[in-house]
């Protein structure tokens, strides 16, 4: 029993590598950059706020990209929320100021996006709030973007 045991354990370590390969799913981002990227292809970016007080400041990198109608940038414009009174992570978009005026911090801070998409050509911004404990809130971040 003790020799089916140790074979059983030096046998389920390489079989099991062998099968299950998470960089596999990756292997097409390995060479994905800005300067491989054809000049009037979509740009799509991830732009993480967590308080009112990082939107200038990210509306200031997104305008230093030069969107413009032959060049355009796709925004995920994603609120980080720390996750309070639920049993588990949540991601919801977010809707219109007309559909929603409540006045939170949320609201605010797509409002500012909509306005930049609004001044500027060749933006579109998709709003997303994200809300999950701050030790895991860099795994819904990833998640997010590599579905992106």
């Amino acid at each position: 029993m003790v020799l089916v045991s140790v074979a059983m354990t030096a046998l389920v370590t390489p079989v099991v590598t062998s099968v299950y390969r998470p960089a596999r799913r990756l292997v097409g981002y390995k060479r994905r950059n800005l300067q491989r990227s054809k000049h009037d292809a979509e740009l799509r970016m991830l732009a993480c706020v967590h308080t009112t007080r990082n939107v200038p400041s990210i509306i200031s990198l997104l305008e230093l990209s030069n969107p413009t109608k032959r060049s355009p940038i796709f925004i995920y414009a994603l609120h980080l929320v720390e996750l309070t009174g639920r049993a588990s992570n949540m991601l919801a978009a977010h809707h219109s100021a007309a559909n929603q005026n409540r006045g939170s911090s949320s609201d605010h801070i797509f409002n500012a996006f909509e306005r930049y998409e609004e001044s500027v050509g060749g933006v579109s911004i998709q709003a997303l709030t994200a809300v999950s404990p701050y030790q895991t809130m860099h795994e819904d971040v990833s998640i997010l973007a590599e579905d992106k």
